[in-house]
């Protein structure tokens, strides 16, 4: 071969390469083509001008995406490359090359101030350094991830989340891109950081790890919860003191030890809940008055 190709390509061609797919802009392409069709040289760049990039089995996509793409053989170098996503700025670094009919990455993201909403209900903005590494057929993801801000949504069901996500293992589709991506991931979150929900408002702070597969993930760790607010059955309760523990490496079991305080006419009461909140009937809820009653009342 001696081909030379200058002009610039349509980037929703790749949903007609793959259906998962979504991609909107340009790429500029100025490249080079020597060799055998069996093992091409490559070299030339891609001048990426304002494009958006999203996959089906990510929750986040790309847009914004301005840089430059270096080829040099069978591999794809990252000169620069910026974009947008979730309302942050993400920076990507690092390279691509193709081996006997699989990609072979080695790619890095820088993130900052990055909105997720994942899973459905839940909105966290963080700061995060990750790589992805392995190739196209099994993959690592791995990095830090700081959460700077946490908030739900009304009617957000996390004990019906964790069963449902329990539930669906069973139906996953064992040949996905998620299911080849594996997770060792370091998540905590800034001190003392606050939560609101429909019913409670905590503070606290977390040191998770994340492990197992994007579409079976395991969470390991602790959540602290140091103070609070929530109601309950049209009572409002204060937080003494509590955590939730991940203990299980094979899936997302949290393990919850809450206290809470009260006072109902001339009574103080405290309430405690303890157990599996993955569990059906595993959160067991107990009660203490002062002056004493009996639990019924």
């Amino acid at each position: 071969m001696d081909l030379g190709l200058n002009g610039s390509v349509n980037m929703t061609l790749l949903h007609s390469l793959n259906p998962k797919i979504l991609a909107r802009g340009t790429v500029n392409v100025n490249l080079t083509a020597t060799g055998s069709l069996r093992q091409p040289v490559l070299q030339g760049r891609l001048d990426v001008k304002n494009t958006f990039v999203s996959h089906n089995d990510f929750p986040s996509g790309l847009s914004d995406l301005n840089g430059v793409l270096l080829f040099d053989r069978n591999r794809i170098q990252i000169q620069s490359l910026q974009g947008t996503t979730g309302g942050g700025t993400i920076t990507l670094s690092g390279s691509a090359s193709y081996q006997s009919g699989a990609f072979l990455l080695d790619l890095g993201a820088t993130a900052q101030g990055v909105r997720l909403r994942y899973p459905p209900g839940v909105s966290s903005t963080a700061n995060a350094d990750l790589r992805l590494t392995g190739s196209t057929n099994s993959a690592s993801l791995s990095g830090e991830v700081l959460i700077t801000k946490l908030a739900v949504t009304p009617g957000f069901d996390f004990a019906g989340y964790i069963e449902r996500s329990r539930q669906t293992v069973v139906f996953t589709d064992s040949d996905s891109l998620a299911s080849r991506l594996r997770l060792d991931v370091h998540v905590a979150t800034t001190p003392d950081l606050q939560m609101q929900t429909a019913i409670a408002r905590l503070s606290g702070n977390a040191d998770l790890r994340v492990r197992g597969t994007a579409d079976r993930p395991a969470v390991l760790g602790r959540v602290e919860v140091l103070e609070g607010e929530i109601s309950f059955n049209g009572t409002k309760y204060r937080l003494e003191r509590g955590d939730v523990t991940f203990a299980n490496p094979a899936k997302t079991q949290p393990i919850i030890d809450l206290q809470a305080y009260t006072r109902v006419r001339d009574y103080d009461i405290t309430v405690r809940f303890r157990g599996d909140a993955s569990a059906p009937n595993g959160l067991k809820v107990t009660w203490q008055s002062e002056p004493q009653l009996p639990e019924a009342d």
